[in-house]
């Protein structure tokens, strides 16, 4: 698994990963994006505990989901847009 403190985090490959059920590989997008995806969920809610209820609950979907989500270069862009989605419902 590349660390999270590599330049060259290869977003295409940890997905895969993720994708086959790989939790090393879901443990380093969690890391790398929990706290990020808090903060943008916050901005949107102005109520921490609906933003954490909310990041939490995009993890456990797609974790949930891994097999049936399709392939990604931007893991970002993804998580972003799933919980700006899931906020707004």
């Amino acid at each position: 698994m590349i660390s999270k403190s590599l330049p060259n985090f290869d977003e295409a490959f940890v997905w895969d990963c993720f994708r086959g059920g790989d939790r090393k590989a879901f443990a380093e997008i969690y890391e790398r994006f929990v706290k990020p995806l808090y903060n943008y969920a916050h901005k949107l809610t102005h109520d921490p505990q609906t933003a954490q209820d909310a990041v939490q609950e995009l993890f456990v979907e797609i974790w949930e989901a891994r097999e049936r989500l399709g392939a990604t270069n931007s893991i970002r862009f993804y998580l972003y847009r799933s919980l700006r989605r899931k906020i707004h419902r």
